[in-house]
């Protein structure tokens, strides 16, 4: 499998991802009154923080990729074990925060729109990368 598609599956999972986050964060926000300074600085907080760790990781990523030899990568290639992990986590995570109501909807609105803008920008990463391959 080429490294290109092996990033655009990345690319599109992580928009995707990213996307629908988002859409949980801003439907969240939009359900309150009084969408405050403070739920604009975390969500800006939350969006610069996990942009940068999603930004490292996606250059990790792409490097780990263009390293695997080309007739060995496969599908499953366009992650780390451990990235599969943390993901399955995050999403267990998060579903259980709003299913079992253990942080307040402001939390959720601010966060998840920040941490959504995030995912989608690291999915444009792979989609936008263009280095050697």
């Amino acid at each position: 499998m080429r490294v290109r598609t092996l990033l655009l599956l990345d690319g599109i999972i992580w928009l995707i991802a990213g996307v629908n986050v988002c859409k949980i964060g801003v439907g969240t926000w939009m359900t309150l009154e009084g969408n405050t300074l403070w739920m604009v600085i975390g969500c800006l907080a939350t969006f610069v923080a996990f942009a940068t760790m999603f930004v490292r990781m996606v250059f990790k990523n792409v490097r780990r990729i263009e390293q695997i030899e080309e007739g060995h990568r496969r599908v499953w290639d366009m992650m780390s074990v451990r990235s599969y992990l943390i993901m399955a986590f995050m999403i267990a995570l998060g579903v259980a925060l709003r299913q079992f109501s253990l942080v307040p909807e402001v939390f959720i609105g601010s966060f998840y729109t920040g941490l959504g803008g995030a995912l989608a920008m690291a999915g444009l990463g792979y989609l936008l990368y263009r280095g050697e391959h």
